[in-house]
């Protein structure tokens, strides 16, 4: 239900109230997997964008935080409860029964430019780096009140240093958002973030999702060698350690070969060989 331009009356609040209480009751029953978003300086166009990327894939919803924890609080599954202490500010949600990957991507993809702005909360750290700039000589004392080195280069200032000139969650000063100005930069972007993970009962870490495939595997592998290596190291038997115990047990037995002279065996009679060279 949609209104354009009129005020809703009282009848239409209630209706939309209980259209978007019956949407939120199918939504969290159908899907296993939520990803509560913080939306906080996202576009509309960017989360229009973002449906589009994921339409078939997911479902987005939007709302007020009473109405969300309101139908939270009614909930018998207790892990769903908990998701009521991540809806606070400008938060979404994402339902979705597939991979987190798309999601991840769809993000970055409508991720938008943002320039310094006095007075705003900084998203990220900003580094200057060494660099000629397009600004004569009678910039230099601007350079020198920041505490930026910089010298004369074809008659252009030249930043000699990389300098840190904002750090993540300072507030931007006026001279910080006239420097970037001047450069040219526009240091920030902003994208919708994912505050916190609900996957199958599980509420999971955020940062679990910037943690790839390939990260994983290389962790899995780190975690099985070590293994492997404690339980050779006290003689437990184990199934990742059978080929280790194969090898061990074929280099015993042709070391035996070789200090018994069994040279009728190939292999025996191979390294018997290679050790007589040496």
């Amino acid at each position: 239900m949609k209104f354009s331009g009129t005020k809703m009356s009282k009848e239409d609040k209630n209706q939309w109230r209980v259209d978007y209480n019956a949407k939120l009751d199918r939504l969290f029953k159908e899907y296993t997997k939520i990803l509560v978003i913080d939306i906080d300086n996202i576009r509309a166009n960017q989360l229009a964008a973002t449906r589009r990327l994921l339409r078939g894939q997911a479902e987005l919803v939007f709302g007020k935080k009473t109405l969300i924890n309101r139908y939270l609080t009614h909930q018998q599954n207790e892990e769903l409860k908990k998701l009521m202490e991540h809806v606070r500010l400008n938060v979404g949600f994402i339902f979705t029964n597939g991979d987190f990957k798309p999601i991840m991507q769809a993000f970055a993809d409508t991720r938008r430019k943002a320039a310094a702005k006095a007075g705003m909360v900084a998203p990220d750290d900003v580094v200057i780096q060494p660099q000629i700039t397009g600004l004569g000589p009678e910039a230099t004392s601007f350079f020198s009140a920041l505490k930026i080195d910089t010298k004369i280069n074809k008659n252009k200032v030249e930043i000699t240093r990389a300098v840190p000139i904002i750090k993540k969650g300072e507030i931007v000063t006026p001279n910080q958002a006239a420097l970037l100005q001047k450069l040219e930069m526009v240091p920030f972007f902003y994208q919708t973030k994912v505050n916190i993970v609900y996957d199958n009962g599980n509420l999971i870490d955020a940062g679990i999702l910037e943690v790839d495939e390939e990260v994983m595997l290389q962790k899995w592998n780190s975690s099985l060698s070590q293994f492997v290596g404690l339980a050779l190291g006290a003689n437990i038997p184990v199934l990742p350690a059978v080929p280790h115990v194969i090898i061990d047990t074929m280099k015993t037995m042709l070391g035996f070969g070789v200090e018994s002279n069994l040279n009728m065996i190939p292999d025996v009679k191979r390294i018997a060989d290679l050790l007589a060279k040496k």
